[in-house]
């Protein structure tokens, strides 16, 4: 099976959507909604009694999917009318007179985007093609893939100038993805402080909370400080941060510990 998360063929709005392609002997790709329990997240299918894509021609295989730099989602078919390989053959003689490669050479990517949303977007400049400050605003982009590259390329490149414009989307940014995205940047690009951590553990959005939690590890060695603000958090109304707040309670004292 393959998740992919859909960015360019839903509403940004709407979380928790996923397409899956199932396993490679068949000829269709499922929708399912992914929505979160108290901690598990359980799936269903997004539309009953219809499939997201599915095709009569036996050569068509879904194989993997993502989402590219316009939003739309990708689709590789393998489309072959054969996937087994002939060494996991038992008959000798099939492995001998079948052509195992028919087909090859023949594979193709389906673009799939919205059908309401008429003609396909256009695709940005691409990330690394931007300026500094270019580069952290596209950590603010509808789609994923523009948001996780930007991250990629502002912490591969040591961008440390960009650490106080990247604190500002902390602060400022208009969804929990983008808050996460700058979070995770600042701690990559050796920036994260005190302060943003304060910040992350105040969000009003629980994976953000989490988050915090989880980059603050680091610190509670160290800080006595940490350990306490961890104590104030085992009232969290989310199971979600409770669920990493006893993950990391690993790493108090075991008097601090029995606290948390």
């Amino acid at each position: 099976f393959f998740f992919q998360a859909e960015d360019g063929i839903r509403d940004y709005k709407v979380t928790g959507v996923q397409t899956c392609a199932l396993p490679i002997l068949s000829n269709l790709v499922i929708r399912r909604k992914l929505e979160q329990g108290t901690i598990v997240a359980q799936s269903r299918r997004a539309t009953a009694g219809r499939e997201f894509l599915a095709s009569t021609d036996g050569w068509f295989h879904p194989v993997f999917l993502a989402t590219g730099p316009d939003g739309a989602l990708y689709i590789a078919d393998f489309y072959r009318p054969l996937v087994e390989h002939p060494i996991y053959v038992a008959s000798d003689e099939a492995r001998q007179s079948v052509d195992w490669r028919e087909g090859a050479g023949r594979g193709r990517i389906w673009r799939v985007i919205r059908r309401e949303k008429g003609l396909p977007r256009s695709v940005p400049t691409p990330p690394s093609d931007l300026s500094l400050m270019e580069l952290v605003g596209r950590l603010s982009h509808e789609v994923g893939w523009q948001r996780e590259t930007a991250q990629r390329l502002l912490v591969e490149g040591r961008h440390v100038k960009a650490t106080e414009a990247v604190r500002e989307l902390l602060r400022t940014g208009a969804t929990p993805q983008v808050r996460l995205h700058a979070l995770w940047t600042l701690d990559g690009l050796g920036g994260l402080d005190d302060r943003d951590l304060d910040v992350a553990l105040a969000d009003p959005v629980d994976q953000v909370r989490a988050a915090g939690v989880a980059l603050a590890e680091a610190r509670v060695g160290t800080d006595p400080r940490w350990s306490e603000q961890w104590a104030r958090l085992v009232g969290d109304p989310s199971p979600v941060v409770r669920l990493q707040l006893a993950a990391s309670a690993r790493l108090l004292p075991e008097i601090g510990r029995a606290h948390v």
